[in-house]
């Protein structure tokens, strides 16, 4: 007798989305970029809707409403985060790693950390595709910015407070789990 087979578990290879393939509109203006000497680490940020996104079509669609939000509403050059990364690994190009962000409270943040925007929501905890993403994030981010060695919860960070990026990010990033696996 044949032993039953194992089914195979699928594996989705997580994807890169660019600018034009999340239908983002153009910058006003450049945001600047990021001075290599200047940059300490990266924070994690998260939108906390009310109910997760599923799709990849629901993730660009919130994309461009969060980057309306911050142009028209706030008066900002784009969307205020480098990055995103979704429940499934895939990852948004929105300002790009090298460029500053307008995410982590004011200019002196957003020159010294870059804004990582995890697509979560209130009580969501992140997957193993996301937390493997965050990891490579981090290290591009290195590779970039040699000083660059924290990772920090916007909370931790931005004046007057927040709860940004929820309790279970927080633990996370308290137990070393975003950082990159250094391979010797």
């Amino acid at each position: 007798m044949s032993k039953p087979k194992t089914p195979k578990k699928p594996t989705t290879t997580p994807r890169r989305f660019s600018r034009k393939d999340w239908r983002a509109r153009d910058r006003r203006r450049h945001p600047g970029t990021l001075d290599r000497h200047q940059v300490e680490g990266i924070a994690l940020h998260w939108p906390g809707m009310p109910h997760p996104l599923g799709t990849v079509t629901a993730v660009m669609n919130a994309l461009r409403s969060w980057q309306r939000m911050h142009m028209d509403d706030n008066g900002w050059s784009d969307i205020a985060y480098q990055v995103a990364i979704d429940q499934q690994g895939n990852r948004y190009r929105l300002r790009g790693l090298k460029n500053r962000s307008a995410a982590n409270g004011d200019t002196s943040l957003n020159l010294r950390y870059g804004a990582v925007l995890l697509v979560l929501a209130e009580g969501e905890k992140p997957s193993p595709a996301m937390i493997a993403e965050v990891r490579r994030v981090v290290a591009r981010h290195r590779a970039l910015f040699p000083r660059s060695r924290k990772i920090v919860p916007h909370s931790a960070i931005r004046p007057g407070g927040t709860d940004c990026p929820g309790d279970a990010v927080r633990k996370l990033i308290d137990g070393g789990v975003f950082a990159p696996v250094v391979l010797r």
